[in-house]
């Protein structure tokens, strides 16, 4: 119970890959289903969950006057969203959030494009150099 499973028996797998760990887990169930004893034996794998690394052109950042928390702060908001404000409405306040659309945020030329704005005020796209 201690592990989070709440099976009498449980293995658990852990390294940094996950097509390594699904291929691992794969073999420990072939060769726990031999042994005797063993019944409902399942595995629970670990749903792929995509990622995109955005790689900062510090020079280019520079130019442009921006920091690269500055800059994180701008691509965490295209995705994530970020609050805008609120509306008071009947003596209810509802928050208000921007972010950008999945669909403008699932292809690496729309990413690119997406607008940051620059301390002086103007906008960029994020892949300009």
């Amino acid at each position: 119970m201690i592990s989070g499973s709440r099976t009498n028996l449980a293995v658990k797998i852990y390294g940094p890959d996950l097509a390594v760990l699904r291929s691992l887990s794969g073999q420990a169930e072939q060769i726990l289903e031999h042994v005797d004893g063993i019944v409902d034996l399942s595995n629970e794998e670990q749903s792929s969950v995509p990622q995109l690394l955005v790689d900062f052109d510090r020079p280019a950042m520079a130019r442009h006057g921006l920091t690269p928390a500055r800059l994180a702060r701008s691509v965490e908001a295209l995705f994530q969203g970020t609050d805008a404000g609120e509306i008071l409405e009947g003596g209810l306040v509802s928050r208000v959030a921007v972010a950008f659309p999945e669909e403008a945020r699932r292809h690496r030329e729309r990413i690119e494009a997406l607008p940051v704005t620059t301390p002086d005020g103007n906008l960029v796209r994020l892949g300009e150099r």
